[in-house]
């Protein structure tokens, strides 16, 4: 006569099949979640006239959005820093980190501002309240901006392929194809980045689910 399975043997297999479903969803959002880009973002065609900061004289002027608490912007930051050994022209990155007003001085000093103080050739800009970033429709981390030495609207977009994803992109060929003087074909990119505005919290919530399930 075949044995009956005991309640605790039951349990266990409840307990085993409701943590792999857990496990199977959560890699499943956590998937979704990497590959949906921010909203789609369309900036000013022409250099804007009454913004706080001025286009790079004689050169192109390069601007990068930075969410100071994003995990994911490390990835672009890392893709730039190939994409300046990639060419003979110098970058001089601009970072306007995006910061609540009533944060700014936790996060202008977050490691991802530090990184970013780090470039040689770079500049941080502190964007209280995120005005800049309304000024040029940024709402995405990682939302990179190229206008000409005569301040038209080159590129527009990400540099990455996904959310934390540090791999070859297109983006990272339009920008190397422009600094290197050789016409592209590609002109705007999807950004994959948490959003501007987003508050720290939910932006260490979303890290720490990813980290549980990596």
């Amino acid at each position: 006569m075949e044995a009956k399975p005991n309640p605790r043997q039951i349990r266990l297999w409840m307990l085993t099949i409701t943590w792999g479903v857990a496990v199977v969803c959560g890699v499943s959002l956590l998937t979704a979640h990497n590959s949906t880009p921010g909203v789609d973002q369309f900036s000013p065609a022409a250099w804007p006239n009454d913004v706080a900061i001025a286009c790079t004289k004689g050169a192109p002027t390069f601007i990068v959005f930075i969410h100071p608490q994003c995990p994911c912007t490390s990835a672009t930051m890392s893709v730039l820093a190939r994409l300046d050994a990639d060419v003979d022209a110098e970058l001089h990155p601009i970072f306007v980190l995006v910061c609540p007003k009533r944060f700014q001085s936790q996060w202008a000093t977050s490691s991802l501002a530090k990184r970013c103080e780090s470039i040689p050739d770079g500049r941080v800009i502190i964007d209280s309240d995120g005005e800049l970033a309304k000024r040029f429709y940024a709402t995405t981390s990682g939302y990179c901006l190229l206008y000409s030495a005569s301040g038209r609207l080159l590129f527009q977009g990400g540099i990455t392929t996904g959310r934390g994803h540090e791999g070859e992109s297109l983006g990272r060929v339009a920008l190397r194809q422009i600094f290197s003087g050789r016409p592209t074909s590609i002109d705007r990119m999807p950004v994959f980045g948490c959003e501007l505005n987003q508050p720290s919290q939910v932006v260490s919530q979303l890290n720490c689910c990813r980290e549980s399930l990596l």
